[in-house]
């Protein structure tokens, strides 16, 4: 995104919080402690389940390591792999 692109979606944004915040407030009166709390219990669970189902965490991840000298298999696999320099890769353009 450009300077310009990012500028105008703020003032968009800035505009529909402007519009929209007195009939939320107006809404909301009386009962805006509560709400804050509901959002941050939903928000407090979806990290927690993010956290342990999320796409990093595997069945595997949280095998134990074994201890009978596997580091010359990891050393072996960086030796094989190959630089992104050699792959005459060239992003594309904009």
């Amino acid at each position: 995104m450009n300077t310009p692109s990012i500028v105008l979606s703020s003032l968009l944004g800035l505009a529909l919080v402007l519009l929209i915040a007195p009939s939320v407030i107006a809404m909301n009166r009386g009962k805006t402690l509560r709400n804050i709390a509901l959002w941050l219990a939903i928000v407090f669970a979806l990290g927690l389940v993010y956290q342990n189902f999320g796409p990093e965490r595997s069945p595997l991840s949280s095998l134990p390591a074994t201890q009978n000298g596997d580091a010359s298999d990891d050393q072996q696999m960086d030796q094989t792999a190959t630089p992104i320099e050699d792959q005459n890769y060239t992003p594309p353009r904009e």
